[in-house]
């Protein structure tokens, strides 16, 4: 696609990525149900399933304002702990890492 439009091959693939992401927000928009109350494709028993489990899950409350018991019981969850130790096969991706040769001295640049 190089020269199409008289963008260069290069610029094609940020906007054909980019029109296929608004595409996908855009049907996501209108097929994620925002709250369990509102979805139409579970059985009312179902529903009542998904409240009980995200009731016992979100505890005593929930978290409008950061305060220190708010804080306390984020620290002490053991969810949070889990996902902090569990191992990543790449903690961080090739493309955030930098060539190795940006911070190498190099006498020719001298």
């Amino acid at each position: 696609m190089d020269g199409v439009g008289g963008y260069e091959g290069w610029r094609w693939i940020f906007i054909i990525e980019g029109l296929i992401t608004i595409v996908v927000a855009a049907v996501a928009f209108f097929l994620i149900a925002p709250w369990p109350e509102e979805c139409t494709f579970l059985r009312p028993d179902e529903k009542a399933l998904l409240l009980h489990r995200l009731a016992a899950d979100r505890g005593h409350g929930t978290m409008n304002r950061l305060t220190t018991r708010a804080f306390i019981t984020t620290l002490t969850d053991w969810k949070i702990w889990a996902g902090c130790v569990t191992p990543h096969p790449y903690p961080f991706p090739p493309s955030a890492q930098p060539p190795p040769h940006f911070f190498s001295p190099n006498p020719s640049q001298s």
